[in-house]
């Protein structure tokens, strides 16, 4: 182990420290479970926004992403954090001044059993929202075990990656269920600080580093795009729809506003952070579109560091270890939000809310950390056994996370277009109906990833979010129509 991975493995550590010491800090006075979920509502307009940046949509793998495709979608990949911008931008405009949502809300599977009357849809909200962040809590741990098994793999090269991610994970759950998303969202401001490090770090690296020579070469101009012009119309085309679409689908999103003092908090600490997020999301783009045409093609996190290691002086010495705590804190930031997202998914009206909320403070946070335990120990085995084939599944995982939760898109739209009507009962028919058309369009996304998976492209994921969309939509559309015919009937039958 050189010094510049010791120098790593200590930022990760003092990181580590920093992350319990700020959770301690942030321990509310008793533990509740709105307190757990969502902070009590006293979150700050400055920690709202370090919240969104550190936390923006699965940050450390939306970088491997970048990573892994700025070969084939080159300079495209701009449009990733544009739209993502907008997006964020649009939600929140849209719920500044809407006090009522912010109060009776607190996940989205009750956003809709506030407008819709179905238990049955509600509970089929939580499950598709359950295993989206499922998997992206995986998908972050695996992340960090790539980085974290660097260090482990000369004293336990067989497991060092199984070790890696059950470290994480008992980290993970230690300084959450110390304050719940209080201390998330108080880490988050530390977590912010090391990511927009390392990112400076990245785009430093850029310009310091050798050009390989021209045969090493994959991009002779800074514009070059693998992909076909039909492909990428496609990849923008579906960008648009997620990014525009998931900050008003991921509970994370609806958890940090509920979370804020009220919504010119949220408006406010958005605003003052918008040049970090653009930042974030702009800059790794751009630098490993250079990194291209230079001849450096690091397809995943493990080939960057080994870039970084090989060229020595500066590189090695002081912007690796700032590269890895910065994707350390990525990840994190992230990982520990879809932790209680999960948690947030059993605790709606409509599963454990009652029950949780009639426990004592102790039996509480026993309930939450066993969760946590359990839930991450399961993910531990899977990734033990799926270890060696899991490079070869990144990709699709993470089309499959967003491509998910798009099926509730238009549950959730319709549920806002209604907020302020009363609560409406539907006939069980019309509710049949609108599940059948949330779980064919949830199959459609996870066949389709299969399907990319066999033939090593990305088309049919994209594809199958639209496709998708169009299932669930049209069979709500379906189920409401026929619930007011029905009304109609039986008002007519009134009538005479």
């Amino acid at each position: 182990m050189t010094f510049s991975d010791i120098t790593a493995l200590a930022g990760l550590a003092l990181s580590a420290a920093v992350f319990y010491l700020l959770a301690t800090r942030a321990r509310g006075e008793r533990l509740t479970v709105f307190g757990f979920t969502h902070a009590d509502g006293q979150i700050d307009s400055g920690r709202f926004g370090a919240s969104l940046v550190a936390a923006s949509t699965s940050l450390a793998t939306v970088l491997l992403f970048f990573l892994s495709t700025a070969s084939y979608y080159g300079i495209v990949l701009l449009w990733c954090g544009l739209t993502y911008y907008l997006g964020q931008r649009t939600f929140l405009k849209y719920v500044k001044g809407k006090p009522l949502i912010r109060k009776e809300i607190r996940t989205l599977s009750d956003l809709w059993y506030d407008t819709i009357r179905s238990s049955l849809n509600a509970r089929i909200i939580s499950a598709i929202t359950f295993s989206a962040f499922l998997m992206i809590l995986f998908v972050e741990l695996y992340v960090g075990s790539v980085i974290l098994s660097s260090f482990i793999r000369p004293f336990a090269l067989e497991y060092s990656k199984v070790i890696s991610f059950g470290l994480l994970s008992l980290l993970v759950i230690g300084y959450v269920r110390i304050g719940g998303l209080r201390a998330v969202m108080h880490t988050d401001q530390w977590q912010l600080k090391m990511l927009l490090a390392a990112v400076f770090a990245l785009a430093v690296f850029a310009f310091v580093v050798a050009t390989r020579p021209m045969e090493m070469q994959v991009a002779t101009s800074f514009f070059d795009v693998q992909a076909e012009t039909g492909e990428v119309i496609l990849f923008c085309a579906w960008i648009l729809v997620l990014n525009m679409s998931l900050p008003f689908i991921q509970l994370s999103s609806w958890q940090r506003l509920i979370a804020a003092k009220s919504e010119d908090e949220a408006w406010k600490g958005f605003k003052s952070n918008t040049s970090r997020l653009l930042f974030v999301w702009i800059v790794p783009v751009l630098v490993f579109v250079y990194l291209l045409t230079k001849g450096i093609v690091p397809g995943d996190l493990d080939e960057l560091f080994e870039v970084l290691r090989s060229e020595g002086g500066l590189a090695e010495g002081v912007l690796y270890p700032i590269i890895v705590v910065g994707f350390g804190a990525a990840l994190f930031s992230t990982a520990d939000t879809a932790l209680i997202a999960l948690g947030t998914t059993l605790a709606d009206k409509n599963t454990f809310q009652d029950r949780l909320e009639g426990m004592s403070e102790e039996r509480l946070r026993r309930v939450f950390t066993t969760f946590g335990i359990v839930a991450l120990g399961l993910l531990t085995v899977v990734f033990a056994i799926a270890e060696a084939d899991l490079g070869a599944w990144f990709m699709p995982l993470i089309y499959a996370i967003f491509g998910q939760l798009t099926v509730i898109t238009p549950l959730v739209f319709y549920s806002l277009a209604r907020i302020t009507d009363e609560p409406r009962d539907i006939s069980p028919i019309s509710s049949r109906l609108i599940a059948v058309g949330l779980l064919l369009g949830w199959l459609v996304i996870i066949a389709a990833v299969f399907v990319d998976r066999i033939l090593g492209t990305f088309i049919w994921s994209q594809m199958a979010t639209f496709g998708s969309l169009l299932i669930s939509g049209g069979f709500l559309a379906l189920g409401l129509w026929l619930d007011g015919r029905r009304r109609r009937e039986r008002a007519g039958g009134g009538e005479k």
